[in-house]
């Protein structure tokens, strides 16, 4: 799964992204200034990724500030696995349903009291904001991300690219 790279730094999309090829997706160098200030271009997706660094993004301002921009302008926002909470910490989770990792859900309750929680699903899609409950969850969430601007077609052509066959396909029989 390319979205979740090995830096742990956050992977977006640009409004020039053409899903027919993975050179599309962007991330790093690390994101932040020498001065501690976010320096990400704009984006129409923003996937952070769970992992070593969520910690640190969870508690860094200016990153939670650059999401709560991002949203503002309309981007899509994805978390992984425990990294909803950096989602509820910057506000995006507020009065949404959200899933995330299993032992998450009393911290991002902490974080947000509005959020509203829906453990057992994989990934939730509420229009602008994505969450789903782990790593490997996240491949479902991938494939969806894929299939919401292109069509199901093309992430079913990711989906054989990558030989991820669940049975049944978890991300395709949701809407």
């Amino acid at each position: 799964m390319t979205l979740a790279s090995p830096s742990y730094l956050p992977a977006w999309f640009a409004s020039d992204a053409n899903l027919e090829s993975s050179s599309t997706l962007r991330e790093g160098p690390d994101p932040h200034t020498a001065r501690g200030e976010v320096n990400i271009p704009r984006a129409d997706v923003v996937i952070e990724p769970g992992g070593d660094g969520s910690l640190e993004r969870l508690r860094d301002e200016s990153h939670r500030g650059w999401l709560q921009e991002a949203a503002q302008r309309g981007a899509i926002v994805a978390s992984v696995c425990t990294v909803a909470r950096l989602l509820a910490a910057a506000g995006l989770l507020h009065q949404r349903p959200f899933t995330t990792y299993h032992d998450t859900f009393a911290s991002v309750a902490a974080l947000d009291p509005k959020a509203q929680p829906c453990p057992g699903q994989r990934w939730i899609d509420d229009g602008q904001v994505i969450t789903d409950a782990g790593v490997f969850a996240g491949i479902d969430m991938a494939l969806h991300l894929v299939g919401r601007p292109a069509t199901p077609e093309r992430a079913r052509e990711v989906q054989d690219g990558i030989e991820y066959r669940p049975a049944p396909p978890t991300w395709a029989s949701r809407s």
